[in-house]
């Protein structure tokens, strides 16, 4: 880590009569100074960085000290050179910025596996996220991310496999081949999954052998795959034995009236975060695991922040370098304490409470009412204890082999 940093670093002496309030202000705005000698009373030999180097200079002019020079890393000195001779310096700039332009554009994207019509769409969904040949990636794109990404946005899509070399990407996919419907289904029935009071019946196959507003308790037979049931006594009676069994395969919805008991917690006055809109920004180049500030970094001045990071990473002649430019966005961040009335809160957790419910009973349930059984206030939360009735779907299809 030390020798990352010595080749950025200036080393100088410094000497006057106000050296000590110059330590205490280079202190208190957390200006970087290192290895700290006192040579004399009023005269001390220490180091910096290469990017603090220059408000250093300017406090030490505002401060009436003496500033000298006496190491400079090699870095430095090359590119102090460097900008002597400005011709050379734009060729170099100019060069470098060539080739990481050249390295860092898309030069071919080839997809196989696929139809004419999908490799359509799937170089649609390319485009959208920026993929495409000539493209500039100022982020390089992870295969994991794209794969994901194509899998979710084409469902038609079985398999697919993203190869990245350099700046050429690969994709081999494969499209699902539509199952045909089994023909053969095995017979089954019906049954209740819970207690309640039947609604409603939607039959598509099968027999009936409940009616609407009959009770009916976990495990009973609602729908009924053994069509010899359709047949009336007097037929059963004379020739049960003699016809072959007949069974189908029981299917349909039963929509029964059920209930739920629920525990609901609120708080009557709950904190929120939230984001003022103000921030701070500091830009770093890392080099290796040296994080290295570019230019004057300001200091935050909010008591609470959420930060954000973005890396853009240096490719160059198809080759990922230990360098990263890292965006650093610092925003500020305010608690805010919700004053809400005890009623409000009640029914925002009942509300929660019936939307998280339904949303675990499905879309084909229906929530009728609700009553609240007991409440109470205990340290600032609500707490409820709620009845709800409930028409869901109670039928599950069951084969009968399971039965026997």
């Amino acid at each position: 880590m030390l020798g990352m940093h010595s080749l950025f670093t200036v080393t100088f002496h410094l000497k006057g009569s106000q050296l000590l309030t110059f330590i205490r202000y280079c202190k208190r705005e957390q200006l970087l100074l290192m290895n700290i000698t006192f040579i004399e009373r009023h005269e001390i030999k220490a180091t910096t960085t290469l990017l603090g180097y220059r408000e250093i200079q300017r406090l030490a002019a505002q401060f009436n000290l003496e500033m000298t020079i006496v190491n400079q890393s090699a870095l430095l000195h090359f590119f102090n050179i460097l900008f002597n001779r400005k011709e050379k310096l734009l060729a170099f700039v100019t060069s470098l910025l060539f080739l990481l332009y050249l390295s860092n554009i898309v030069w071919n994207v080839s997809i196989t596996g696929v139809t004419t019509t999908l490799e359509r769409e799937i170089n649609s969904e390319l485009n959208e996220m920026g993929l495409f040949r000539g493209a500039l990636l100022m982020k390089q794109l992870n295969a994991d991310e794209l794969e994901q990404y194509l899998l979710q946005s084409l469902p038609q899509l079985l398999y697919i496999n993203v190869k990245k070399r350099g700046t050429i990407y690969t994709i081999d996919a494969k499209e699902k081949i539509k199952e045909r419907p089994n023909e053969k289904q095995v017979p089954a029935n019906v049954i209740a999954t819970k207690h309640g009071m039947i609604e409603k019946m939607l039959v598509k196959e099968g027999v009936p052998v409940v009616q609407v507003y009959d009770v009916v308790r976990k495990g009973d037979l609602l729908i009924s795959g053994d069509l010899h049931l359709l047949r009336d006594d007097q037929e059963r009676q004379e020739d049960d034995e003699q016809l072959p069994a007949k069974l189908t395969n029981a299917d349909g919805k039963v929509f029964a009236n059920t209930w739920y008991q629920l525990e609901v917690t609120a708080n009557v006055q709950p904190m929120r975060e939230q984001l003022i809109g103000d921030y701070v920004t500091h830009y770093y180049l890392q080099v290796y695991n040296v994080r290295i500030p570019l230019f004057n970094l300001q200091r935050i001045p909010y008591d609470h922040t959420f930060i954000t990071y973005e890396d853009f990473p240096v490719t160059l002649f198809n080759k990922k370098w230990p360098i990263t430019f890292i965006h650093k966005k610092i925003y500020d961040k305010e608690i805010v304490a919700i004053k809400m009335a005890e009623e409000e809160s009640k029914k925002r957790a009942i509300q929660f409470a019936l939307t998280d419910l339904k949303h675990k009973l499905g879309i084909d349930a229906e929530i009728k009412k609700y009553f609240i059984l007991q409440e109470s206030v205990d340290n600032g939360k609500v707490k409820l204890k709620l009845y709800v009735t409930v028409i869901e779907n109670i039928g599950k299809q069951v084969p009968l082999a399971v039965l026997e």
